[in-house]
């Protein structure tokens, strides 16, 4: 009986470190030399504070109007569903505009560089999931700088170049979209989104002696953007 015990002794013993070593597996590594530590204690996949670049290609409702832009975003997660982000997006927009004055015929060619400063939030599907789709909306503040060349054509067919003052001015919008984050580790997540922004135009403008005023008028932009962030 003695002996019994004896072996059955040595085998709980020799059970102790095995047991430890599947823990090790489980939890931490397959290789239990590593001794890596154990996940959070919160779940999280993901940074409470991340920066990101993207890339992104816009189209503009009405025409043809189109092109690629870059941006940078900063994003706070103080929630699992919920963040709030920040960024800029600056694209060029180069484009023709036609208007009719009496007789006259003023052609515009418009050379465009807008920033896009926007404030939003998130409304994140999962935040434990590789993939974590979200719901996005907010304001945006656009600033134009714009370039302006003006030509009026008369009834006979001649042409004159006009010098131009004038062009959009700063406006407010809003924007809304959907996207996810590809995260590949808690620090490194691959980002996709598609957003429309949409924002009231208004313009005086002046060339020779037409001016010209714009009110009440909209520009819608759908943009599909990909990046990169990286937490901390």
């Amino acid at each position: 009986m003695a002996r019994i015990l004896s072996m059955l002794g040595a085998v709980v013993v020799g059970l102790v470190p095995m047991s430890s070593w599947a823990q090790q597996v489980y939890y931490y590594s397959p290789e239990p030399s590593r001794g890596a530590a154990p996940p959070a204690s919160d779940g999280r996949n993901y940074s409470v504070l991340g920066v990101g670049a993207h890339a992104f290609y816009y189209r503009y409702d009405e025409g043809d109007d189109d092109g690629v832009g870059y941006g940078l975003e900063v994003v706070l997660r103080p929630f699992s569903i919920l963040a709030i982000d920040a960024g800029v997006d600056w694209y060029q927009h180069v484009f023709e505009e036609e208007v009719q004055d009496g007789a006259y015929v003023v052609r515009f060619d418009v050379d465009e560089e807008a920033l896009d400063a926007f404030l939003g939030l998130r409304l994140y599907l999962s935040g434990s999931w590789v993939i974590q789709p979200y719901l996005t909306a907010g304001v945006d503040y656009m600033d134009s700088d714009d370039t302006l060349r003006a030509l009026v054509e008369a009834p006979g067919g001649a042409s004159d170049e006009l010098a131009v003052d004038g062009g959009l001015d700063d406006t407010v919008g809003y924007h809304l979209g959907a996207g996810f984050d590809w995260v590949l580790n808690r620090y490194v997540a691959l980002t996709a989104e598609a957003r429309w922004v949409s924002a009231d135009l208004e313009a005086e403008i002046e060339a020779g002696d037409i001016e010209i005023e714009l009110e009440e008028a909209k520009a819608d932009v759908l943009t599909f953007r990909v990046g990169m962030r990286v937490g901390f």
